[in-house]
Formats: structure tokens, sequence, C-alpha cells
């Protein structure tokens, strides 16, 4: 069921309140289950946070800061390490879904592979020559691909070190998106002008290339096993107020269709845009009235899910736990915002509410 009180954007509450009392993140987080939206609290940073990311289970999370990688405790809220590896400023993280081996790119093109639990390098790789822009690992935890600033996208062997040649893997455009189907068959690649292409892992052929004329590709997901793709297009002009769009595209004819349609409701100055895991969901932070705000729409009915307005900064990223049950803002302003969201979309959800606010 759609919350009636976000349909209107007049109901919002967009008060300045500060975060939820920290010391209570813990419990707040264990009392947050399936069937309720929530704000769990926030994180404090000492840096602006580049990047981030969630482990499968939503325990862990990595956030890249400066030329460090900091390791947090996400069921308690707290900072337990830091992966210190780098060279340049971190700007991409990824965590395979064991939760066993991160990885992180910088500014400087390298891309290092480390243990999670003793924080030590296994490898690092250096074919890269302008800024890491999208990381991703396969379901499987074997490979991990990356792309950068210039267009080029690399395949990795994480335990041998191999790289596997990509064929038609420079492209000149900046890559943003990043994505391997859960059989590990294939990799997805989509760029900053619209360009996406699919490889094959068997070979390192290209299955298939499709453009967006002109639309920054801002997340990729296969959907429907390995041979549907859904992207998500951020917004070429921040000033102007849109709606997302979501693309569905099918691998073997080539065949586009825009699938997202959204509720009749005001559009918004968009700055950030990403699908959940398995393409359910848009989560999308933008500007409405003067307030940024974290919205979650279905895919599937085009209705805004919920929107949350605890955000109280501008958003550097976000980042989506493989459950989909919890996502992570990074604020310009050196503070993470955690929140909950449903496993379903049919839940009753409770209306936006600030931090201060009492449920009756």
């Amino acid at each position: 069921m759609i919350d009636e009180d976000s349909k209107a954007l007049g109901s919002y509450d967009f008060s300045d309140g500060e975060n939820v009392d920290p010391s209570g993140f813990a419990a707040r987080n264990a009392a947050a289950g399936a069937n309720r939206w929530d704000m769990i609290g926030a994180i404090k940073l000492t840096e602006f946070a580049e990047c981030a990311a969630y482990d499968a289970g939503a325990a862990y999370g990595l956030v890249g800061q400066e030329d460090d990688v900091l390791v947090l405790n996400m069921k308690k809220g707290k900072k337990l390490d830091r992966f210190g590896g780098h060279d340049g400023v971190v700007t991409r993280v990824a965590m395979s879904p064991q939760g066993d081996v991160a990885v992180s790119g910088d500014i400087e093109g390298d891309v290092v592979s480390w243990e999670v639990d003793t924080r030590k390098r296994r490898r690092r790789f250096q074919e890269h020559e302008s800024p890491i822009t999208a990381l991703t690992i396969s379901r499987d935890g074997e490979f991990v691909a990356s792309g950068d600033r210039d267009g080029a996208v690399r395949l990795w062997h994480l335990s041998s070190g191999f790289e596997t040649v990509l064929s038609h893997a420079d492209w000149g455009e900046r890559i943003t998106a990043l994505t391997f189907s859960s059989d590990g068959s294939r990799l997805l690649a989509g760029s900053n002008k619209g360009r996406v292409v699919v490889w094959s892992l068997k070979n390192g052929d290209v299955i298939q290339r499709l453009r967006l004329a002109q639309q920054n590709v801002s997340s990729l997901q296969f959907s429907a096993g390995a041979d549907t793709i859904l992207a998500a297009v951020a917004p070429g002009d921040a000033l102007m107020p849109v709606h997302a769009k979501v693309w569905r595209m099918d691998v073997l004819s080539g065949d586009m269709n825009e699938c997202f349609k959204p509720a009749d409701v005001p559009r918004s100055l968009l700055y950030y845009t990403t699908l959940d895991h398995g393409g359910k969901r848009l989560l999308c932070v933008g500007k409405v009235e003067a307030a940024n705000v974290l919205e979650i729409w279905s895919l599937s009915t085009g209705q805004r899910l919920h929107a949350f307005v605890d955000l109280h900064g501008a958003v550097a990223c976000l980042a989506v736990a493989p459950n989909n049950m919890r996502v992570m803002a990074a604020l310009k302003k050196r503070q993470l915002k955690v929140f909950a969201i449903p496993e379903r979309e049919t839940v009753v959800e409770e209306a936006p509410r600030q931090p201060g606010d009492r449920r009756r």
C-alpha cells in the first residue's frame, strides 16, 4: 500500500531538526523490521565521503574518505577500523557478497583488493590511466570489474590477478555503472553519454551495444535472468525539475522502452538516482521545496512508495544493501544517514516523520 500522506508534497515536514540521539542507533536498527520505513540514525565522519558500499547482510559498510576506506559496523553505527592502501583519494568501493573481500579504486586509477577482517592488502591492479568511476564484484566473488573516467573497462580475477581482455573496452566516455549478471555469465557497463555495452565473460566478446542518446546512465541491473537490462538515467541538467527515467532493454534484440511512468506528482530537482538490487525500486535524491528528500518509487506501478525528509543536507552518494532493506546516504556535511526500507511493496507504511515526532 502506498503511503497516503507522502503523496502530496504539502504534507512533508521540512523542519531543520537534528538527528535522533546517536546512542540509540543499535536499538533502532534492531527494531527496524521488514515492514516499516524508518530513519535509523546517523554516523559522523571526519572527512567528506566520496563513495559507500554495504556487505550482503547489511552488517558492515565501507566508506571512501580521502585516501582511506573506513570499515563500519552498520548494526551499531560505529567505525571499526580503516584500510589505508591507497596513494590517492578513494573514489569507489565494493564488497564481495561473501563479505570477506573488498575492492577500492582511487583517483590515481589503481584498484586494490583487500581482506575485510584483517584489513590486509591482497592485490593491486594498475592498468587504468584515469580515476576509477565504477567498480563491482561478481556474485561468486571471483571477478572484479572496474571502469574509469576516460572510458576504459577492465575485468580481473581476484585470486590470480589475471586480467581478462574485453573487446571494445575503451570508449572515451566516463564509465558510470558496472554490474554482473547473477549467473556470472555477463558484464554490463554504462557511460555518462548513454552508451550501454554487454560482454560475454566466457570469451570477452561484446554481445550487445545500446545507446540512450546523450543521457547519463546512473545505474544498471540485469532483470529476468541475463537477457533484460534496466537502466536508470540521471538528469542532464539538475537545474530543471524532472522525473527520473528508467529504460528496459532486451540484450538479444536491442529493443529499448521507457518503462517507468511516475505517478502525477510534481517533479523535483534530481541529483542522484539508483536502482535497488533486482531492479524493482528506484531511489532518487532531489530537492523539493528547498529541502533534500530521498524518494523510493515502485518501477512496476510508477507510484512513490515513501519519502524520507530527514536528510538535512546535500547527498554525495547512496549505497543500497544487497538485501534492499537498508540505505546509506553519504551527506556532504560529513555524515552518513541510514534508513530502513520494507522488504515488500505491499506493506502498510507510515507517513514520513521527523526524528522528534512520536508514534501513537
